[in-house]
Formats: structure tokens, C-alpha cells, sequence
């Protein structure tokens, strides 16, 4: 019978070891101090929203030494900071508001806002007995704020110094008395530069959507238009195109994008060459909107081209090599037998 009394102590034994290491000693604890963080409940997650509640704001305010300086220059408190702000327009379409005014990259936000709404907190922790500036909350690395629907005031979340556990970082919302650790991930998700945020893609259309590209490349210009038996060459003289002709434009089009943005330039100097006789391609939807890319001189050591797309005050640069294969292909269009 002893031996059986023996199986059963070690058998207790083992079960109170492992109560120990995975409910106790497994916790992190806050450094410097006695207390242990208590685990959420199940599915917490970093931003909770009601149900049919919509962000509709979402700021980025990068701190000193912050998880990105491509974009701001890291000068302290939230009120110094660079502070990128997105706003959602009608049908969900995110546009950027601050420091410029720009077409934003969509799918780019919304992929910021589902991280929020996402990430689950990993631990909570009181600050009974502490002072946030043990945890960078003072001068914090990251500031992502947020405004939905139903919020009448911005609402911010501040990211601090790294966890003393894993890659994690400290973080709190300014309005709650706790604070929690986010993943590593999450805050490299937000290392976004102005660059990142900003919307890249010149053109974005399929064939079905077209209804006539225009090419003023040189004298005289070139006009590809839809018509009832499929396309022709409407300038410089009337002709049949065949849609794999057109269907390489159109992909051409589609991998336009800008190389870097410079908001400092003016469009009008004559030295970017971007005047009434700058090259040019004009594309026509079937709903009849429009959507221009003129391009001017080479910008020295850029391997791009000064250009402006539609009516837009920004100058951006475009690569001279995507430029110089779309009007190698316009040409080829006209010249083909």
C-alpha cells in the first residue's frame, strides 16, 4: 500500500508544479516591482467596438526615437509630433489629410484599423503603485489615435518602452487605468512612413472599364478608341487594333507607379518641363471620367521624370524606363501593318 500512497503524493505534486509554472511563475512581471500581471479574459482585444461601430479617423503620431523617422522628425510630446491623419470618405475610400492632402492607400489603412480591432491584449496590468513613465508612456515611440462613427473626441493609444518578456511593448488608451503588452508585430505593423500611406498606383482599371486612350507623346497624336466591333485607331489615321494590343497597354498603365512624391516642388517651373507641351496619356473610362499622367523633363540622377497626374498640385517622379516602354508600345500600335 505504500508504494501506491507514493504514486499518489508524486502525482499531486506534479499537478501543483504545473499550477505553478503555467498559472504563476509564467506571468510576467511588471519590472522593478511585486506585481504580476493577471490575464484577460478570452478574446479582448486591443480596440473593442460596439457592433455597427466604424473607425472613421485614424492618426499616426511617431515619438522620440519611434518606430519610424522615414516620416517625422521625433521632437517629443504628442503635441510636437508629426501627426498623419486618414479620414474615410464615402465608400470606405481613405484619404489623407495631414501634413498633405492625398489619395491614401486604402487596402493599407484598413489593414491598420483590423490590427487594432484584432490584436488580442496579451496581458493587463495595474498602475497601482507605479508611475507611467517607467513604461515610456510619457514620451511614447507611437501614438495611433482613432475616431468612429459613434466617438464625439479622438481617442489614443500610446506605445511605450519594450516588455521585459518577449518582443512585446507596453501600450494604454489615454481614457483607461490599466495598461496591457501588444506584440512585437503590432508595432512594426504601424512603422509607416508618409511614402507608405500615400496612394502609388497612377492608373487602376481593366479593359471593360475603357473607353478610348489618348497619347500625345509627339506630333501627331495618338487616340485608341472602343467602338460597337471591338477597337481602332482613331488618330492619327482611322484603323483596326487588335484587343492584345490594347490589353498590353492597359497592363502597362496599371504598373505606373509613383517613385517619390515631392510636395516642396512647383508644377508650373519651367525647369520640370510640366507646360502645356509636356508628354502626355490621357485615359477615357465608359463612364466618361478621366485620369491624366503628363510628364515633363528627366529629373537629374532620378532615373525618373518630373510628372503630374490630372489636375493635382503635387509633382511626383515616374520611372523613365515604365515611361519609355509605354511610349515604345504607343508607337508600335501606329506603326504596325
Amino acid at each position: 500500500m505504500r508504494w501506491r500512497r507514493t504514486c499518489f503524493l508524486v502525482f499531486v505534486s506534479g499537478i501543483l508544479g504545473a499550477f505553478y509554472y503555467f498559472k504563476i511563475a509564467a506571468v510576467p512581471k511588471v519590472p522593478g516591482t511585486n506585481t504580476t500581471s493577471v490575464p484577460l479574459a478570452a478574446g479582448e482585444k486591443v480596440l473593442e467596438l460596439n457592433k455597427g461601430e466604424h473607425v472613421t479617423q485614424l492618426a499616426l503620431r511617431i515619438g522620440p526615437g519611434g518606430v519610424s523617422q522615414s516620416s517625422s522628425e521625433a521632437v517629443g510630446s504628442p503635441e510636437n509630433t508629426l501627426k498623419v491623419v486618414l479620414q474615410q470618405a464615402n465608400g470606405g475610400i481613405w484619404h489623407l489629410t495631414d501634413p498633405v492632402s492625398y489619395p491614401a492607400e486604402s487596402l493599407v489603412v484598413d489593414g491598420l484599423v483590423s490590427l487594432l480591432r484584432l490584436t488580442q491584449r496579451l496581458r493587463v496590468l495595474s498602475f497601482e503603485g507605479l508611475e507611467a513613465s517607467e513604461f515610456g508612456f510619457e514620451d511614447p515611440r507611437l501614438f495611433v489615435c482613432v475616431m468612429t462613427d459613434r466617438l464625439e473626441r479622438e481617442r489614443c493609444l500610446r506605445v511605450g518602452s519594450q516588455g521585459a518578456v518577449g518582443e512585446g511593448a507596453y501600450a494604454r488608451w489615454d481614457d483607461e487605468d490599466t495598461f496591457f503588452l501588444v506584440p512585437g508585430d503590432f508595432v512594426r505593423a504601424f512603422d509607416k512612413s508618409l511614402y507608405s500611406l500615400r496612394r502609388k498606383q497612377i492608373f487602376s482599371f481593366t479593359s471593360s472599364e475603357l473607353g478610348a486612350i489618348q497619347f500625345q507623346l509627339s506630333h501627331p497624336a495618338v487616340e485608341i478608341r472602343r467602338v460597337e466591333t471591338g477597337w481602332e485607331i482613331s488618330k492619327p489615321e482611322p484603323a483596326r487594333i487588335e484587343s492584345p494590343a490594347v490589353g498590353k497597354i492597359v497592363e502597362q498603365l496599371n504598373h505606373l507607379y509613383v517613385k517619390e512624391f515631392l510636395d516642396e516642388g512647383d508644377w508650373g517651373d519651367p525647369k520640370l518641363g510640366l507646360g502645356a507641351d509636356s508628354r502626355l496619356v490621357r485615359v477615357t473610362f465608359s463612364d466618361g471620367s478621366t485620369r491624366t499622367l503628363s510628364w515633363g523633363l528627366e529629373a537629374p540622377g532620378r532615373d525618373a521624370y518630373y510628372a503630374r497626374i490630372g489636375g493635382e498640385k503635387t509633382v511626383v517622379l515616374v520611372s523613365l524606363g515604365r515611361l519609355k516602354e509605354i511610349e515604345a508600345t504607343a508607337r508600335a500600335v501606329v506603326t504596325a501593318p
